[in-house]
Parts: C-alpha cells; sequence; structure tokens
C-alpha cells in the first residue's frame, strides 16, 4: 500500500527530514522542560537505561540493584526506593549499545536528546505516510491528518517520558522502507532495533522472517539473525551471561508497577474485554498468516495482528505502549484512501484517546479509571474497523465492485 511518491525520495531526503524533526523536537522539548514538566524531569524513563547502559560499558551489568537505587537519586534526589516508582532497567542489555552515543552526555541533556529523537520519528513516520496516500490529499484534509497524527496522545506521552514503542517503530519502518528499495540486508539489520522492547515488538520481528522465507528473501533473514547474533555476543562478552537477569526483572515488572499504574497485564485476558480484543486480534492475525502465504505483498495484516497479540500477552503501565497501535492506524488511514472511504474515521479513531481522557475528567473519574478504559476498548474498537474496512471490499469484491487494495 505504497505511493510511488515516497520512493522516489532520496535517503539524504529523508535524513534531512529527520533533521527538521530532530530540530523542531529539541527546541518543543526544551520549552516542556522548563515550561510544562514539574513532577520528574523529561524523559524519565531513559534515566535507568543510561545509567545501567553506563554500568554495562563499564562491566558491570545493568540489572544490579544498584542501577534503580542510582536512578531515584538522580530522579528524585534521594536513593529512597520508597515511592512506588519502578526505575530498573528491565530491557535487553544490548539496549547499550544502540544508547552509546548519548551516554558521554549528563544524564538530562541525554533524556531531552532522546525524547527528541523520538519525537522526530512520529514526525517523520507521519509526514511521509501523508505523502504516499492516493489520491493525494487536499491541503485542508492533508492539515488535519498531519495534526492528528502528530497529536496522537500516547505517542505525546511516551516521548514526554523517554519510552521505547517509537524506537521500535521507527526500525519497523526503516526496514519496511529499506525491504521496498531491495535493500534487504540491510532491512534485517534495522530489525534487530525492534527486539528491544519485547512487550511490543516480540513477535514483529517472527511475522517479518516467516515472510521472508516464504518469499526467499534470505538476506532479510540473514541481516537480521546474524546483527542479533553478533549483539547478543557482544554482550556477553562484555557482562557475562544477562538473560536470567533480564527474565527475572521482567517477571516482577508486573507487581513491581502496580503502584505507578498496571492498566493491563496477562490477567485482564480473562475479562470480557480482554476475551474480545483476543478474539479480534487472533482473526486479524489468521487473515494476515494466510495472505502472507498465499500472496508476495508485504504481510500488513500479519503484522497488525502479531502486534496486538503481543501487546494482549504483555503488561504495560498508563498508555505508553499503546503508542506502536500507530502502525495499524496509518495502514488503516491508507487502507481507507485507497478504497475510496472516508479518512474521517481515521481521524476520529486517532483523536478517541483525547475525548475519551477528557469524557473521564468531565465526569470526576480519577485517571486510572481511563488507563483501564483505554486499554479495554482502543485496541478492540481499531481492530473492529480493520475487521470492518476487509469486510467491506470483500463485499464489494463479491458484488462486482472490487477494490483493488496493495497491501
Amino acid at each position: 500500500m505504497a505511493h510511488k511518491n515516497i520512493f522516489s525520495l532520496r535517503w539524504w531526503h529523508i535524513a534531512l527530514l529527520y533533521a527538521v524533526g530532530l530540530g523542531l523536537g529539541i527546541a518543543c522539548m526544551l520549552y516542556l522542560s522548563h515550561a510544562v514538566l514539574r513532577y520528574w524531569p523529561l524523559g524519565v524513563d531513559f534515566y535507568p537505561r543510561w545509567v545501567g547502559s553506563r554500568a554495562f560499558w563499564n562491566g558491570a551489568s545493568p540489572y544490579d540493584p544498584s542501577i534503580e537505587i542510582e536512578t531515584h537519586r538522580l530522579v528524585f534526589g534521594s536513593a529512597a526506593l520508597g515511592n512506588d516508582i519502578y526505575l530498573a532497567y528491565s530491557y535487553p542489555a544490548y539496549l547499550a549499545i544502540f544508547l552509546l552515543p548519548l551516554l558521554g552526555l549528563p544524564v538530562e541533556l541525554s533524556a531531552l536528546l532522546w525524547s527528541a529523537a523520538m519525537w522526530a520519528i512520529l514526525f517523520v513516520s507521519v509526514l511521509l505516510w501523508s505523502i504516499m496516500l492516493k489520491p493525494p490529499l487536499s491541503p485542508l484534509l492533508w492539515g488535519v491528518v498531519i495534526l492528528s497524527g502528530l497529536l496522537y496522545r500516547p505517542a505525546l506521552l511516551a516521548v514526554l517520558n523517554g519510552q521505547y514503542a517509537l524506537f521500535v517503530l521507527g526500525c519497523f519502518g526503516l526496514a519496511w522502507l529499506l525491504l521496498m528499495r531491495n535493500h534487504d540486508l540491510l532491512a534485517g539489520v534495522a530489525l534487530v532495533g525492534a527486539t528491544i522492547k519485547p512487550s511490543v515488538g516480540l513477535l514483529l520481528p517472527i511475522v517479518l522472517m516467516l515472510w521472508a522465507f516464504r518469499q526467499k528473501r534470505w538476506n532479510l533473514i540473514a541481516g537480521f539473525c546474524g546483527a542479533l547474533l553478533l549483539l547478543t555476543l557482544f554482550s556477553f562478552w562484555r557482562i557475562g551471561w544477562w538473560v536470567g537477569d533480564f527474565l527475572t526483572q521482567s517477571a516482577s515488572y508486573t507487581v513491581l508497577n502496580r503502584g505507578s499504574g498496571m492498566p493491563w497485564s496477562l490477567e485482564n485476558l480473562f475479562s470480557l474485554a480482554g476475551i474480545g480484543w483476543a478474539l479480534c486480534a487472533v482473526s486479524v492475525f489468521g487473515i494476515g498468516l494466510r495472505e502472507l502465504w498465499r500472496v508476495k505483498n508485504f504481510p500488513w495484516l500479519a503484522v497488525i495482528g502479531a502486534l496486538n497479540v503481543t501487546l494482549i500477552v504483555s503488561p504495560h503501565t498508563l498508555e505508553y505502549d499503546l503508542t506502536i497501535l500507530l502502525i495499524p492506524l496509518l495502514w488503516f488511514g491508507a487502507f481507507l484512501r485507497e478504497a475510496g472511504l472516508s479518512l474521517w474515521l481515521f481521524v476520529a479513531l486517532i483523536w478517541f484517546p483525547w475525548y475519551s481522557w477528557l469524557a473521564t475528567l468531565a465526569f470526576g473519574e480519577p485517571l486510572e479509571i481511563w488507563w483501564g478504559l483505554i486499554w479495554q476498548t482502543y485496541p478492540i474498537l481499531v481492530l473492529i474497523c480493520i475487521l470492518g474496512g476487509l469486510a467491506y471490499t470483500r463485499r464489494q469484491a463479491r458484488s462486482g465492485l472490487a477494490i483493488e487494495i496493495k497491501t
């Protein structure tokens, strides 16, 4: 589902666009860090990875309890751990390799640059998506969809708190661009970045490896497996076997984070909302896997299904990880446009977190209620719209009014 205009861009055009987004992001983060944020510093979730990554490069484990103690001292001015805020490393150790360019700077500046870099990923993703739509958008509609994408609430909160879902999205997007230009080996290398946050990207590389196997695109598999192996072996050489500590820390995540808000965990799967979400996710995933095996086009539906299955089985704090729903949302927007349907449904969907949050405030309910509500309704709503769109196009095809949807 790609318009030829996006592939007419040279790589330096995309790099320049990212540089512009980074500059705007730095300006925005500087303003927000001084004028808005008061409770804790900008990019707070970057702090434990900064501390842990520095320990990694000094030959120490980023999972050591001293990492969280030091992080609390940096964030709160005290090493005390009695404030129910979980600030452990809790990511694969090789994340430290990605963060190396920022580790020589003060933590406050590093966190600001990280947040700005994540905002730049959002900026580039939305802008490139908007110019690939066909037929092209009117200036008014183009402005509305750009604004809607840039103000997507989960992504904005993820940027402000230094979260990592946008990094996964950016690595996936880069891998997709490389694949569409037949740079499969480099695409596999880029895809490794999507593994640094398993709670959103766990199944994503697996789906693409299956697709690469089916299409005999061996360089994609070689690039991904080779890069992941090198990163992992280097991390083992640096600090020894860390997988056990990582799994232990990840297993502690749900319990230790309940004090700061844990609106979704695996136990919610057995609720009515969880069952509905699982049914929708498995349906999209099944349709996607069937298409993956039968057609050569990029397996968007399998990717969307895999992302939702991963979200279902993983614990999540607040709404940050809903950022990854930008992938199905942007796909659905392009789907609507090519099918000749109104793009305003996409706009309504992407604003849903904002007006559901405002409704919660209007009724005087605590924010914790909204966190639970958004996880129990929003992913299902997005998947129902996707399934409805697929059903509509199938019905049109059966009635002799076939709509070609090139995925």
